[in-house]
């Protein structure tokens, strides 16, 4: 009876070990979303204009982006560096976030990668990566990638 209690409290505990392992693993798993997004219209102050979209990957939801900087830096005016808020609004509410983010997109090949951070709601103060692609007629589809790792 010694020997069964023992070998079942040993089985308890390398699950419980096992889980929290794989617990710790997944949460440090960058998390992947794909999203689509139109053109919206001007404004509102702060954003010099912004676009309305939806997400879907890890978990789903709405996604609004502000736009706060858009300026050519090359003398082509095809090199545009954007600043922007990403607001991602999940269906569970539990996941949302918004993230802050910089950097090129090229008018030429029609593609952007911007990286910035977590600013609050989920994962906040974790890394992000967002690229995109112009599809034209004001819309725009691309990835993000959240490394949580990155947050603690």
């Amino acid at each position: 009876m010694k020997i069964i209690k023992n070998l079942t409290f040993a089985t308890l505990a390398l699950t419980l070990l096992f889980q929290t392992s794989r617990a710790i693993a997944d949460n440090s798993a960058p998390v992947r979303l794909t999203f689509e997004k139109s053109f919206a219209g001007g404004g509102p102050a702060p954003y010099l204009f912004h676009f309305t979209g939806s997400f879907s990957g890890d978990f789903n939801g709405t996604l609004y982006t502000g736009v706060l900087v858009r300026q050519a830096i090359d003398k082509q005016g095809q090199i545009i560096h954007l600043e922007a808020d990403y607001v991602f609004t999940a269906v569970d509410e539990i996941h949302s976030f918004t993230a802050h983010v910089e950097g090129n997109e090229n008018l030429h090949t029609g593609k952007a990668v911007l990286n910035g951070v977590v600013t609050e709601g989920a994962l906040e103060g974790a890394q992000v990566q967002v690229q995109f692609d112009v599809l034209g007629g004001g819309r725009f589809q691309g990835t993000i990638r959240i490394m949580p790792a990155s947050a603690d």
